[in-house]
């Protein structure tokens, strides 16, 4: 496979982990308020647990992907329990049911990351794997440069903190909370599945 067609896969991915990250800014105090009446401890550690979860799937990611020397299964792995835990996230009538589902995509979420740079440091040369991310190159005609690569991650990454929220908002006052995060759920199952199954070849 292009090395190009897998930072646009690898990009593409982190946008919508990053959506499914954002979409629950808007909708939480909502949710948290006239459905469950959480305090303000409780609502912080909801937005919080997220990032717990992340914490604690990242080293394991690591190092199964590198141990099996195999990507494409922990990315598929983790997008199928990314889009499972949202659904239930959804449906979740208990503080303790939201807080085990968004942990569980934090968890989930882990694999993405791990893998989809990994991924990118896999198919590009190891002189290039040094670059700053914030670098800002001129790349003749033809040419490829671990710069550009991490501008289509960074522009994905941004775009999603940019539309996550704007959409989720817009979703909430028209078909309300279970509904908006079964459509992000299901759709991450359906296309981040199918893109992570023939999109990664055999890696």
């Amino acid at each position: 496979m292009r090395c190009s067609t897998i930072a646009v896969l690898v990009g593409f991915t982190m946008f919508v982990d990053m959506i499914v990250y954002g979409i629950v800014v808007p909708v939480l105090p909502t949710v948290a308020q006239d459905k469950l009446h959480m305090d303000e401890a409780e609502l912080g550690f909801l937005f919080g647990s997220y990032a717990l979860g992340l914490i604690l799937s990242t080293l394991p990611t690591a190092y199964l992907s590198d141990r099996y020397r195999n990507r494409k299964w922990p990315m598929i792995i983790g997008l199928a329990g990314l889009g499972a835990s949202t659904l239930i996230f959804a449906h979740a009538e208990t503080y303790w049911a939201l807080l085990a589902a968004r942990i569980t995509q934090g968890f989930a979420g882990g694999a993405p990351w791990t893998v989809g740079l990994s991924l990118l440091a896999d198919v590009y040369p190891a002189e290039q794997l040094g670059v700053s991310w914030a670098r800002i190159v001129v790349l003749p005609r033809g040419s490829t440069s671990y710069a550009a690569v991490y501008g289509i991650f960074n522009l994905a990454y941004s775009a999603a903190i940019l539309f996550g929220p704007t959409v989720a908002g817009v979703l909430l006052a028209q078909f309300g909370f279970a509904i908006e995060m079964a459509a992000f759920g299901g759709s991450l199952i359906v296309l981040l599945l199918f893109l992570a199954w023939t999109g990664l070849g055999s890696f």
